[in-house]
Formats: structure tokens, sequence, C-alpha cells
């Protein structure tokens, strides 16, 4: 949501002839692979994130840093030294700063928290997202992606104001709103595959509910069971399945997501 950043940073890449730029709408949707596939072929990849005060998907940049930090799934594979991965915030007006983090210079104080991932030279100012496609695990393997986003699911609890309340002309319900977390649950051939809980993301708990998971399988036909519930069973809110048979093909990947109404769960299966 930085066009004139991007415009800047693409004449610096011109005029030093020093990097390659790869824009794309959020680094929240950037995978891992994807991320060590350009380390692999530049000395360093800068992933050049909107700055949180001014992101228009606030959780992006803590997502990405939590994969990098090995703290969600998907991870990094661990083929390449994250050293050689940087995660760095450019607002406008802050290209020199980033140019300084390609070239290899000592960051600013800003952006000492990425510090550590720095080497290298060559940046990509977010990637492309891999999606469905090929990776670069063994070939006999194929992988499932559980990939979604779900906007947060509140309860609302609401009882009658007191007398107090109403006499200083305060509403007449008074309610509180809890934000769900969801159970997480996905067979495979009637065995147990995930089953974990999912909770809303944020220091409040009050942002949106995120599942990233990358399982590897043997290739073949196989029987999937997928449901993302409230732990609550009384709850009201969503409650999205999905039951079918999945073809896992090796060195692709097959993709269960949420449609665009959030309302279902469908897969998108990796070509042969």
């Amino acid at each position: 949501n930085q066009p004139e950043t991007l415009k800047r940073l693409q004449r610096l890449a011109d005029t030093t002839g020093k990097a390659s730029i790869y824009p794309t709408e959020c680094v929240g949707t950037l995978h891992m692979a994807v991320v060590e596939y350009l380390a692999a072929h530049f000395g360093k990849v800068v992933l050049a994130a909107c700055p949180e005060r001014n992101c228009s998907n606030k959780d992006g940049h803590l997502l990405l840093r939590e994969r990098l930090a090995g703290l969600r799934e998907p991870t990094l594979l661990g083929k390449i030294p994250a050293s050689r991965i940087v995660l760095q915030p450019v607002g406008s007006g802050e290209e020199g700063q980033l140019w300084s983090v390609v070239e290899g210079k000592p960051p600013r104080a800003s952006a000492r928290g990425f510090a550590a991932l720095a080497a290298g030279f060559a940046v990509a100012l977010a990637l492309a997202f891999l999606g469905m496609g090929r990776w670069s695990q063994p070939a006999e393997q194929g992988i499932l992606r559980l990939n979604w986003r779900l906007v947060g699911q509140v309860e609302k609890h609401c009882k009658p104001a007191d007398t107090h309340a109403l006499a200083h002309m305060r509403a007449p319900e008074q309610c509180t709103y809890t934000m769900l977390p969801y159970q997480l649950e996905a067979r495979l051939d009637g065995q147990p595959l995930v089953s974990e809980a999912v909770r809303p993301s944020g220091f409040r708990h009050d942002r949106p509910l995120y599942v990233a998971k990358d399982l590897r399988l043997a290739p073949g036909s196989h029987r999937l069971e997928v449901s993302f519930l409230p732990e609550n069973p009384a709850a009201t809110t969503k409650r999205l399945r999905f039951s079918g048979n999945v073809q896992v093909s090796a060195g692709r990947i097959s993709l269960v997501h949420l449609t665009n109404d959030q309302n279902s769960l469908v897969l998108k299966e990796g070509r042969p």
C-alpha cells in the first residue's frame, strides 16, 4: 500500500544495479520456501515491510517475523542460514535507511531488532505468494497446506442494567464481547493428523485467527477431513469443515483455504 515508496526503491535498484525488487501485496503472505529459494540465489534477501503504524494488515509484519524466528509454521526449512534474510520496515522517506541495509551498512536504531538477520546483498520487496506449485523438499513427498485467516469470532454477553445505571441514563443492557479460541482438527484416512487450539492473535487477543501449516505426506489418494470449530460448543460463531478426497503428488502442494466469503473451506490441488 506504498506505491511511491516502491517507485523510489525501484529507481535506486535501477541506478545502482545492486538489487532486484519483487513486489507483493503483503509480507504476511510470504511462504518460507519462497524466501529460502531467493536466499539461495542472492547474497541477501531483504524483506521490506510496511511499518506497522500504517500497514493495512497490521498482522502481516507480525506473522512474517514469527515465521522467521521459528515461532509460527511454516518456518524456515534450514537450508539457508537465517543471517542472509532480513526483515526491515520501510515507510515513505525511509528508503535510504533500507538501502543502507542492502549495502551492508549498520542499520539505524529503529531497525535494531532485525540487525541479527543482516548479511550479503540483494533486496526483495516482498515476494509473490507460493500458493500452489513446486517446492524444494524431497521429490518423494507432497505437501498438504492448511492456510487461512478468519476474522476474529466474537461472542456477545448481555445482562439488564442495574437501577443505578438506568438512573444515569445508561443503556438498558450491559454487554461484554469475548474473542473466541478455535480448535483445529485434521484427519487423513481416518487417522489424526492435526489437533491443536488456535487463539486470536495480538497483545489483547483481539485480532484474526490464523492457520498456517505445511504437512508432508506420501503421494497417493487420501481421504481428508478438516474442521475448525469454536472451543465452546455452545458458541454461535462460524463452524468450518471440509471433507473429501485429496490427490497428493510428489513435489506438489495441495491447499485447503477459506472461500472469499469466509463461510467454508475448499481444496485446491497441485497439478502433477
